[in-house]
């Protein structure tokens, strides 16, 4: 559509409760606003031009709006500000904060145990007492027997030798994917490699016909959606993903397909177009089956052939404060 205030404000909009809401969410703040400056900037030096000329036509509804977003802008700035002030950092670290506050948050929780004791900062045993106090059940869990595989690595004397940031990115590709298309949350079912093949299948399919040239780049936006996608990834898996690697010694940790959800529209945009283009209508009715029928089996169907007693039970319990 054309470019204006219609457009762009509900994006900076989005843009900054985004920020708001979700550290992770920063990184791809940038790309966006990276791909607009660059798709805009033949207008950029008009912008106080085009400024002036829009507002003087400007509706109740859109002042309305730039107030909401004047608004969120500060709010961002108040509290990465106010971290940078307080802390240093635009995030804290959880041992900035008092225990008794850190305990509030399973993850900052799991975070400050699980590095207290790798520091040597915290012997085991005063390791597990704290997890006890983790008030999520799936948190205390995985916080517990992570604590007891370092418990036992320590013991064999180990000693952690990290991967390389390419033989992590393969790692990180199989784990995420098992994430994504399993089931990951107070209970987990996770895919095994076979199961994951037709995914990969449809993926790699959409990879080569879009770089093959059969899928032709219309417009700068099919190129935008693609960058977003691939930087968006590689940040969660170099700077978020792989930076917890190296401070938690394992590779279970901060690699969950949710991490994706912000960029998973744009990849299935171009995934679906890149199958569906140049093909006669009776193919192209063929692929959107052949791909329904692996999403539908791989996900409500998957769950209920997996899904066991705790996945309700638990559930219950914990809304419920049995």
């Amino acid at each position: 559509s054309a470019p204006g205030p219609n457009n762009l404000i509900p994006l900076l909009l989005c843009i900054a409760l985004g920020t708001l809401t979700k550290i992770t969410f920063l990184p791809l703040a940038l790309i966006l606003v990276a791909c607009l400056l660059i798709h805009e900037r033949r207008h950029l030096l008009k912008l106080k031009t085009l400024l002036q000329t829009h507002a003087r036509t400007f509706s109740a509804r859109q002042w309305t709006a730039i107030a909401a977003l004047v608004l969120l802008v500060g709010l961002n700035a108040a509290l990465y500000g106010g971290n940078l002030i307080v802390f240093k950092r635009f995030v804290p670290r959880a041992d900035q904060f008092p225990l008794e506050q850190v305990l509030d948050s399973p993850v900052a929780a799991r975070n400050f145990i699980l590095t207290g004791y790798l520091q040597e900062r915290l012997s085991l045993d005063e390791a597990l007492e704290l997890t006890e106090r983790i008030d999520l059940p799936a948190a205390q869990r995985d916080t517990e027997n992570l604590l007891r595989y370092y418990d036992q690595r320590k013991k064999e004397g180990e000693v952690f030798e990290p991967a390389s940031r390419l033989a992590y990115g393969y790692t990180w590709l199989w784990m995420m994917s098992q994430s994504a298309y399993g089931v990951f949350g107070h209970e987990s079912i996770l895919k095994e490699r076979t199961a994951l093949a037709p995914y990969m299948v449809i993926f790699a399919a959409a990879l080569i016909l879009l770089l093959s040239g059969w899928r032709k780049f219309t417009s700068p936006i099919d190129g935008y959606l693609l960058f977003i996608v691939v930087a968006y990834g590689l940040v969660v898996m170099q700077f978020v993903g792989y930076t917890t690697y190296l401070r938690m010694q394992g590779p279970l940790i901060a690699v969950q397909g949710r991490y994706l959800f912000p960029v998973l529209v744009p990849a299935y945009a171009l995934i679906a177009t890149s199958l569906l283009s140049g093909w006669p209508r009776y193919v192209k009715i063929c692929i959107l089956i052949a791909v329904g029928l692996v999403f539908i089996e791989g996900d409500f169907h998957f769950y209920l052939k997996n899904a066991h007693s705790d996945f309700y039970y638990s559930f219950l319990e914990r809304i419920l404060f049995l």
